[in-house]
C-alpha cells in the first residue's frame, strides 16, 4: 500500500510541473529588434525579462540565412562571443529584409543558401 501512495505523489508532482511548464512556454515571448548597430535579443515571461542579449557589429562573425522548415525562413546570427542568434517566425515578415540591410549598411559577412535564395523568389 505505501509503494502506491509514493507512487501517486510522483505521478502528481510530474504533472505538476509539466502543466507549470506548458503554461511558463505559452506564456513565453521573444523580440528581436535591429537599432543603429546594435541587435538585441529579448527573452520575457510574463512581462519581465528573463534574458537579454546585445550584439555590435563587430561582434558578429557572419549571419547566414538558410530554409528552417518547408517554407519558413531562418537566419543564424554568429557571434565571436557567445551562442549564436536563431532568428525565425518573427513578425513583421520584414525582418530578414531588415537584416540584410544591416549587414549591408555595417559591412557584416552574410550568405544566404540556395534553399533560402528560392524561397525569397517565391516571396
Amino acid at each position: 500500500m505505501p509503494t502506491l501512495l509514493v507512487t501517486e505523489f510522483w505521478l502528481q508532482l510530474i504533472s505538476s510541473v509539466t502543466l507549470l511548464l506548458l503554461l511558463m512556454f505559452i506564456f513565453l515571448k521573444y523580440t528581436f529588434t535591429i537599432k543603429n548597430n546594435t541587435i538585441t535579443y529579448t527573452t520575457t515571461l510574463f512581462g519581465q525579462t528573463v534574458y537579454t542579449k546585445e550584439v555590435q557589429t563587430a561582434d558578429i562573425v557572419r549571419v547566414t540565412f538558410k530554409r528552417f522548415n518547408w517554407a519558413t525562413r531562418l537566419a543564424v546570427i554568429k557571434t565571436s562571443k557567445s551562442l549564436p542568434i536563431r532568428v525565425a517566425l518573427f513578425k513583421p515578415e520584414t525582418v530578414f529584409e531588415d537584416l540584410i540591410m544591416f549587414c549591408k549598411d555595417y559591412g557584416v559577412p552574410y550568405t544566404k543558401t540556395k534553399d533560402y535564395q528560392i524561397l525569397e523568389k517565391l516571396g
